[in-house]
């Protein structure tokens, strides 16, 4: 939804300010059809819902241009811009650009073809524009297979090697009673995404919570099954709290499992 001559602007400042260590990751966000919360936003934002990706797929082109050397002349089907030098210049040569993309499987998957497809069209976008890839709420075992085929796409685009990270965002809440810690998740994720919005086998899939070496262990699966960077985002209004316990009683058992 932002102009990509805008958000060059802006990140560039940012890679400036931390010295180079920007990590940028696009979305394509979700459709009209997935309920009032999307459609209201793209309503807002005078964007119509088939133009999500387009416009995904020509802001990371232009972004690449507008961090280049040269002064940019662009006309695409959103953008359209002649001779434009966008400054600040991010420090990093290439900034990464990740692509956050979670395919939807139904129970029925192997026998659906047009989901088949529709999954396959999204990893290979993965694997011909972006550094990373970003997902959610998958098992390890499906987070395994698509990491793997988004490699075997990279390699087909002449890209080999080219997607080298893969975060996994996951819901964290650290409580030794596991079912107050999956009541206030619930309580935060529903005050962000409304009433109904988070199904319970989603949050299953999505939330590590209970005692540190439970939240250790969901983590730890994604880790094993491919997962460079699990990103960590705390379901509790004590967001502080949350931090100091991941830091104190998470990760050193995290760490010794890898040892």
């Amino acid at each position: 939804m932002r102009h990509p001559l805008e958000l060059a602007i802006q990140w560039a400042s940012l890679d400036v300010i931390s010295g180079g260590r920007t990590n940028l990751v696009v979305c394509n966000g979700g459709s009209a059809n997935k309920g009032a919360l999307f459609a209201t936003e793209l309503a807002a934002m005078g964007i119509k819902s088939n133009e999500r990706v387009p416009r995904v797929e020509e802001g990371i082109e232009l972004l690449r241009k507008l961090w280049g050397r040269e002064p940019v002349t662009h006309h695409g089907r959103f953008y359209t811009m002649d001779n434009v030098e966008a400054l600040p210049k991010p420090v990093q040569p290439r900034v990464p650009i990740g692509i956050a993309a979670n395919p939807w499987r139904s129970p029925k998957f192997h026998e659906n073809a047009k989901e088949q497809a529709n999954e396959e069209r999204i990893l290979r976008r993965v694997a011909r524009l972006a550094d990373s890839w970003q997902t959610d709420a998958i098992p390890p075992d499906v987070l395994r297979e698509r990491w793997s085929r988004i490699q075997e796409y990279s390699a087909e685009y002449g890209r080999s090697g080219a997607v080298t990270e893969m975060s996994m965002h996951l819901m964290v809440n650290i409580n030794d009673n596991i079912d107050q810690s999956r009541q206030e998740s619930l309580e935060f994720l529903t005050k962000y995404y409304g009433e109904n919005a988070i199904a319970d086998d989603f949050l299953d899939m999505w939330l590590a919570c209970g005692h540190p070496e439970q939240v250790a262990a969901k983590i730890a699966s994604f880790v094993e099954a491919g997962c460079t960077t699990p990103v960590l985002r705390f379901t509790s209004p004590d967001q502080r709290g949350q931090l100091e316990r991941a830091a104190r009683d998470v990760m050193p058992v995290l760490q010794a499992m890898f040892v």
